[in-house]
């Protein structure tokens, strides 16, 4: 009889750390896989004014990309000129805040031509080199280009 009472002793200890040892696998388990899925880069939002504008460069026969346009001559001489870098590009605002009307988006790798920089709030008004839109961007997101 004693041994029957050990027997069921050890039984129940032993189902009692199995048990914990399930829960606390499955815990880890649902963790990591929440975890995994957070960590994905969401994909790069595209603007109206991207789409319209990719389809009307696809057309333009690579020649007239290379030239230099007149108007991009003239904005270089008006301040200086970078280049985005931010992976998922940047929002143009109609002035230097985030509560400004969005103007649309800037591209990753787009160039631009910075006029004036406002430190004290940490904004920049630019033009954008291929349409010619100006705005404001939060500072920090663009690399200088030398001339």
């Amino acid at each position: 009889m004693k041994s029957n009472t050990i027997s069921g002793f050890f039984q129940f200890v032993l189902g009692f750390f199995l048990g914990i040892v399930i829960l606390s696998g499955s815990a880890v388990g649902v963790a990591y896989y929440l975890f995994t899925k957070m960590t994905i880069v969401p994909e790069k939002p595209i603007f109206p004014e991207e789409k319209t504008r990719s389809i009307s460069a696809q057309t333009i026969p690579i020649e007239t990309k290379a030239k230099p346009i007149a108007s991009q001559v003239a904005f270089a001489s008006e301040g200086y000129r970078a280049r985005v870098t931010w992976p998922q590009g940047l929002v143009l605002r109609a002035g230097p805040t985030t509560q400004s009307a969005r103007l649309g988006g800037i591209a990753y790798n787009s160039l631009i031509v910075v006029l004036k920089e406002d430190v004290s709030v940490g904004w920049q008004k630019i033009r954008e080199v291929q349409t010619g839109r100006e705005g404001w961007i939060k500072s920090g997101n663009i690399e200088k280009i030398q001339p």
